[in-house]
């Protein structure tokens, strides 16, 4: 059995980022910026 900590995203920044932003913003936007009309909803 592979351990959790062996995850990209623990090892890798960009990786990481990409991660915490799917669960952060699963709609792939910003609440605060959608409501100021910055970037565009996936």
């Amino acid at each position: 059995m592979t351990s959790v900590l062996s995850l990209k995203h623990f090892h890798d920044e960009a990786e990481a980022y990409k991660f915490v932003e799917a669960h952060v913003w699963p709609n792939g936007l910003c609440v605060r910026a959608a409501s100021k009309g910055i970037g565009s909803a996936s």
